[in-house]
């Protein structure tokens, strides 16, 4: 599968909040390095880490949609994804949004990390 298929098949499972189908997406060791904005940020590493993560934040929030603004394949198997978050916080019913740029790399068909990067601009330069 290419990789640019691979990255927009995580996001629908995400949106889906269907964790057997995200879980078809990463690999057994991947390591998503979150922004240091990102509340408690810290780097994920394993497959069971984020989707650890996943059900979390669905058990918090009522509302976890993922809008896919750009996916641009980068060279060896990367993507760049930007996109926003929006959260709605199950007990407060408090929405935040978040802008984000990353890439996404993929290896075997499986995302096997991922990076923030400040801007689209520094995700596509880095991507190549």
């Amino acid at each position: 599968m290419a990789a640019e298929k691979v990255v927009r098949a995580y996001f629908d499972a995400w949106n889906r909040r269907d964790l057997v189908a995200l879980e078809a997406t990463l690999a057994q060791e991947v390591e998503w390095r979150r922004s240091a904005d990102f509340p408690e940020g810290r780097t994920l590493k394993g497959r069971d880490s984020l989707l650890d993560f996943a059900r979390s934040m669905f058990d918090v929030f009522t509302e976890t949609p993922i809008e896919v603004d750009e996916l641009t394949e980068g060279r060896g198997g990367s993507v760049v994804a930007v996109g926003t978050s929006r959260f709605v916080g199950g007990r407060s019913g408090v929405t935040t949004h978040s802008t984000w740029a990353r890439i996404y790399a993929v290896e075997n068909g499986l995302i096997v990390a991922v990076r923030p990067y400040p801007t689209r601009e520094q995700a596509l330069r880095a991507a190549g």
